[in-house]
């Protein structure tokens, strides 16, 4: 039985640390061995001193507080010209994900949780599930997501959603992706699936779990890598793919200014993908969890589920 290595970042969420800490043990406690990485950038409360003391109580938990390590001068920018977020979170991401590799090179379950939600974990269902990622070969299953729901009952997060129904993001839609319409196709597309897995492409959910070698040096990147680029371009080519004349359409009818402003950008050369600036920052930004997780099919691992039984009701 594989141990358990978890993953999170965190920012200003002193608060959260006593439920984090009972949250991270009770995972921990499910097989001997298991470690959990957390890492902190710039917080301005006492999150960084809290998590210090929640390491030095447990050996398990390995944490590393830093000043301004994380850039602040970051590519995209909203439009008074604050620095983007998601591309600090990736670049945190990619800093817990080094500090996993170098320390342990073991094969393991790896598991990704958000740190600023509050997660009401069954240590008992999280280890059937991680048994039954075990059991199945990689080819057939890399990494599962919870089923998290806001108190509403809705999916928690679209934005990392990816599927080969909802195949297209904001970086490609723009801000029509966010409308109300969209955002209620994607939900009704996992909540109205009757198994209790569904295929996706891409997800997150603020719990996931992976095949340690699935994810093995790969990284985040909240701007479009050419892993990105070559699954737009699959979809634009595959007349049978569902989002394929979408695709096409929004390709074909590029509109690069308006009033003097660039709209997007070709990141890949003008006979490739025009990305649209999104979100209300001024480049085309894109969840870091797409490039992450196309990353894993490029290795040839397509096996990626939501687990609907493994439901977390979590809120921030």
């Amino acid at each position: 039985m594989r141990k358990f290595i978890i993953l999170g970042v965190a920012k200003n969420i002193e608060n959260q640390i006593t439920i984090l800490g009972d949250c991270l043990k009770a995972i921990l406690d499910q097989r001997d061995g298991s470690k959990a990485y957390i890492y902190e950038d710039n917080s301005t409360d006492k999150t960084a001193e809290r998590l210090e003391a929640l390491a030095k109580s447990d050996e398990r938990i390995i944490v590393r507080c830093e000043r301004d390590s994380i850039k602040t001068d970051t590519e995209a920018k909203t439009w008074d010209n604050k620095p983007c977020r998601m591309e600090r979170i990736a670049l945190a991401r990619n800093k817990v994900m080094e500090m996993w590799e170098k320390d342990d090179k073991e094969d393991t379950i790896v598991i990704w949780l958000d740190t600023d939600r509050v997660h009401r974990l069954d240590g008992t269902i999280l280890n059937q599930v991680a048994q039954q990622l075990e059991g199945t070969p990689i080819e057939v299953a890399a990494g599962f997501f919870a089923y998290s729901v806001n108190h509403r009952g809705e999916m928690y997060d679209t934005y990392a959603y990816r599927s080969e129904k909802n195949a297209l993001g904001p970086e490609i839609m723009g801000e029509a992706w966010w409308s109300q319409e969209n955002q209620n196709k994607i939900r009704r597309e996992v909540a109205d699936n009757p198994l209790p897995t569904l295929q996706v492409v891409s997800a997150c959910n603020g719990l996931a779990m992976y095949k340690s070698e699935a994810i093995r040096g790969l990284r985040f990147s909240a701007m479009p890598t050419e892993f990105i680029e070559k699954y737009y371009r699959v979809i634009w080519r595959d007349q049978k793919h569902s989002c394929s004349k979408m695709l096409q359409d929004l390709q074909e009818n590029v509109k690069t200014h308006h009033d003097g402003v660039c709209l997007g950008r070709y990141c890949f050369g003008t006979e490739g993908m025009w990305y649209k600036n999104n979100s209300g920052y001024n480049q085309p930004i894109v969840c870091e969890w797409l490039s992450f997780h196309l990353g894993i099919r490029e290795r040839g691992y397509k096996g990626l589920f939501i687990v609907k039984p493994w439901m977390d009701i979590s809120g921030h």
